[in-house]
């Protein structure tokens, strides 16, 4: 049987959860934990300028984004990270129909741009599969690095193999890592971009979730590479899905290296999506306004709070430094996958099973995969993560008391 390029790709981790609880009807309500998808509310100033700028859906957008944006986008940068003006809306700004486009066609131009035999691109495990769809579509080789809790959750870039750094063309780092919820500090960043410089790949630096955060913001990996430099072999990818409760508005942005950004707009140019005018009208309110960002973060803590007060110490739970998912550890319970269904019929919550964001968990030589994780999206109302915590926690202290 013939097998095609994407044939390689995992399948998807919603539909394989779809397929693992097929049949099985809840004992209790529903509670979907399962996607990462923020039900904050839109904010306010969303819905009149939608109406102000209506006419712009009878126009072509401008492919490279209306002046007001890149310009929003490099403010927030240089006033968030404190770059000192260094973030150029220009030179260093590229306007994305949503980060997931972007870090797949970026991935291309990475393989274009360096030419090596047997190319890789690296990327965190558990994963965010556009990361993989990237590099199969450049026809790379994909290294998998496991996210443990013995590495802090972040890739360990020590195991790495001299003759892998070289043929290395794009790295991928998510932080905070999704979905443990882990930053990459200072010392990670410089590390990481000290080897980038010198093996001339490119640092693709996932920090959707930078706004999300219990109690110090995490650094982005523009930060490091500003201080020696103009931010060469590093591009960081922000969006306003979680910062702003925006994941429908598909409006984000990457930054930094100045020859990449260049080449990836004349290539953005001819083949990539184009954000609507009047979401790019939307969008500049977003970037500029901090207010609605913090109420959303401080919902996050509030159920992160709860999940302190419900869990405790249970499934070797631990706050995370930022994102709104839980990872816990269900190993004694049997791992992700059998949990998942044990609380999808007892509990009623729709969770999604570690090893289904993971390639590596396959591989049982580990002593610890994501398959012994189960993954809670905290984006429902606080009732309903008080609700599903208390379920999830009686139902496995009785589990337990019924198996002594």
């Amino acid at each position: 049987m013939k097998q095609y390029l994407f044939d390689k790709l995992p399948e998807g981790p919603f539909t394989k959860i779809r397929g693992l609880i097929a049949g099985i009807t809840p004992k209790m309500s529903i509670i979907d934990m399962s996607i990462g998808e923020p039900k904050h509310g839109i904010p306010d100033f969303v819905a009149p300028i939608l109406n102000q700028q209506m006419a712009g859906f009878g126009k072509y957008p401008a492919a490279l984004g209306i002046d007001e944006l890149r310009n929003a986008n490099a403010n927030w940068l240089n006033q968030r990270f404190g770059l000192n003006g260094k973030a150029d809306k220009d030179k260093h700004i590229t306007v994305l129909n949503g980060t997931r486009e972007g870090l797949f066609n970026a991935t291309l131009l990475a393989l274009d741009t360096k030419k090596t035999n047997k190319p890789i691109v690296a990327m965190p495990d558990p994963f965010y599969q556009v990361y993989a769809a990237g590099g199969l579509a450049a026809q790379a080789e994909l290294l998998f690095l496991p996210c443990a809790k013995s590495s802090g959750f972040l890739p360990d870039i020590t195991t790495i193999k001299a003759e892998q750094w070289q043929r290395m063309c794009a790295f991928f780092i998510c932080s905070p890592s999704n979905p443990q919820g882990a930053f990459a500090d200072a010392t990670y960043f410089a590390m990481l971009i000290a080897m980038a410089r010198k093996y001339d790949f490119y640092i693709f630096s996932d920090e959707c979730y930078s706004e999300i955060y219990a109690d110090d913001p995490p650094i982005s990996a523009l930060d490091i590479a500003a201080q020696n430099g103009d931010f060469e072999n590093v591009i960081s990818f922000f969006s306003l899905s979680k910062r702003s409760s925006l994941p429908g508005l598909r409006s984000g942005f990457c930054a930094g290296d100045a020859g990449f950004t260049k080449r990836f707009k004349a290539m953005r140019n001819i083949a990539a999506p184009q954000v609507p005018a009047p979401l790019q009208h939307v969008a500049v309110k977003a970037w500029s306004e901090e207010s609605h960002v913090v109420q959303n973060r401080k919902l996050y803590n509030q159920k992160f709070d709860i999940a302190d007060k419900i869990i405790g110490t249970m499934f070797d739970y631990k706050r995370p430094q930022g994102g709104f998912f839980l990872w816990l550890n269900m190993a004694q319970y049997g791992g992700g996958e059998i949990c998942a269904q044990q609380i999808w019929q007892h509990c009623g919550i729709k969770s999604l099973p570690g090893g289904y964001l993971s390639v590596l968990a396959s591989q049982n030589d580990a002593a610890e995969t994501a398959k012994d994780y189960l993954r809670l999206a905290l984006v429902g109302s606080l009732e309903d993560t008080t609700e599903a915590l208390t379920r999830l926690v009686n139902y496995y202290t009785n589990l337990g008391a019924n198996n002594e």
